[in-house]
């Protein structure tokens, strides 16, 4: 973390870093499930192959769609229980669409828009072990952001009393 991010670790909490990494992690497996996506549309199933200018631009808006799906859908995270749970598996959903409606929508207004959502489904379902990993990964940014949560609840509840 300190590597990564130098001059932040006197200005960032503990729970601010674990959100900033966790969507740094988002948006990279989020630019990972937009190749596949890329590369089926093409009517490929080979993912080693010389990418067009296009494809890099669709990985990218797929990197930058996870990031801002995840800050759309950050109410969903981080909270304690079985009910934090529930509403992590709610915000796992809601992530993955604004992920593709955002990210679909760089990579070509309009169209993407429209049909981001379903070529990311249809993905996500046909490759099995990349939805786990997408989920995974969702559950871990869940995990990271109770932290802050938990930063953020002794705040307001120190200057309530």
């Amino acid at each position: 973390m300190i590597v990564l991010f130098r001059g932040f670790p006197n200005k960032m909490s503990s729970g601010e870093g674990r959100v900033l990494l966790s969507v740094l992690v988002v948006a990279i497996f989020g630019a990972a499930v937009c190749l596949f996506v890329v590369t089926q549309l093409g009517g490929g199933t080979e993912i080693l192959r010389p990418l067009s200018n296009y494809d890099i631009w669709a990985i990218i808006a797929g990197g930058i769609g996870a990031a801002c799906g995840l800050y759309l859908g950050r109410d969903w995270f981080g909270h304690e229980n079985w009910q934090g749970w529930v509403k992590m598996a709610i915000g796992t959903v809601i992530v993955t669409f604004m992920a593709s409606v955002v990210g679909g929508t760089f990579a070509l207004p309009l169209y993407g828009t429209m049909f981001g959502p379903l070529s990311v489904a249809m993905t996500l379902f046909g490759s099995p072990l990349l939805l786990i990993i997408w989920v995974a990964t969702l559950v871990i940014a869940h995990l990271q952001t109770r932290k802050w949560r938990i930063e953020r609840d002794s705040i307001f509840h120190a200057q309530s009393k």
